[in-house]
């Protein structure tokens, strides 16, 4: 069965039995939702009308700028007037907030593990007023402390459900490593922007990943960005020679990004490297509008 998940039903126990009876559910308007998913939806009672393009962004080798990334583009959605919501799901997490200059303690501020533990309370509305709001307009969760409990993958799954419902955006900045909370950031995402590096070991940890992720079924949602283009002997061009298709954007080197990180800012938007990641921003914001005129 394929349909909007909003039109199924509002009823949990009618898809709840859809599902029971050996129904496989598909949800036009949440193309990643898998069975998983849904049976979440069932049992929470509630499920929310998607309005967001939800974006994750993953890097298969650290340190290549999956974070620099998520952050200016949540940024550049800001600047276009859509609203964002950023969430930082990497269960090792921390580097968004540091980034962002967000300090421990911040008013306003409330780290992922505390939103999951309310998250069945919570309405669209209220989490957007739970949300650290940051300087240059776009909402933050922040990850969860390193004491915290364990989240599990539906409740993450829930809480990006809320945000995609109230918002225009959603980036999961996810984790290096295919925990199952990474996985199911990446299954719900409408598209993966797998970030790289022009080195050999970032390409190389990059198809291990396509390898990893081949059961998941999300090699058609998946982007490519080169971050840090310089010339070297590995060159943007070489990302359709290995992955079978050319770089969707690539952003330049800018030396002055690890001091600015340092200090919890974000570079100019007159940068080449932002302005770069704008123009990432738009054609994301252009592959909504053309799947939208699909539907």
């Amino acid at each position: 069965m394929a349909a909007r998940l909003d039109r199924i039903t509002r009823r949990a126990h009618t898809l709840s039995g859809l599902l029971e009876e050996g129904y496989a559910i598909r949800a036009a308007d949440m193309p990643g939702a898998d069975d998983l998913m849904m049976r979440s939806y069932a049992a929470t009672g509630r499920v929310f009308e998607r309005r967001a393009q939800v974006i994750a962004v993953h890097g298969s080798r650290g340190g290549a700028g999956c974070t620099f990334l998520a952050t200016h583009l949540a940024r550049a959605f800001a600047e276009r007037g859509r609203s964002s919501v950023l969430i930082d799901v990497d269960p090792y997490g921390g580097d968004v907030e540091t980034i962002l200059g967000i300090t421990d303690g911040a008013d306003g501020v409330h780290p992922m593990s505390a939103l999951v533990d309310v998250v069945d309370e919570m309405t669209p509305g209220g989490l957007m007023d739970a949300l650290f709001t940051h300087p240059a307009g776009f909402g933050v969760v922040v990850a969860s402390p390193p004491d915290a409990l364990s989240v599990s993958p539906e409740s993450v799954c829930r809480l990006v459900d809320l945000a995609a419902a109230a918002s225009d955006t959603v980036i999961l900045h996810t984790g290096r490593a295919l925990d199952e909370v990474t996985r199911s950031c990446l299954r719900t995402a409408d598209v993966i922007l797998e970030v790289l590096s022009l080195d050999v070991p970032a390409f190389r940890a990059a198809v291990r990943t396509g390898a990893r992720l081949a059961a998941d079924a999300v090699d058609d949602r998946t982007w490519f960005v080169v971050n840090r283009a310089s010339r070297g002997e590995v060159l943007p061009a070489d990302v359709e020679r290995v992955f079978g298709r050319p770089a969707n954007a690539v952003i330049p080197l800018d030396g002055s990004v690890p001091r600015l990180q340092d200090h919890g800012r974000l570079l100019g938007a007159r940068s080449r490297a932002a302005r770069a990641v704008a123009r990432l921003a738009a054609q994301l914001l252009a592959e909504t509008d053309r799947l939208a005129g699909v539907a």
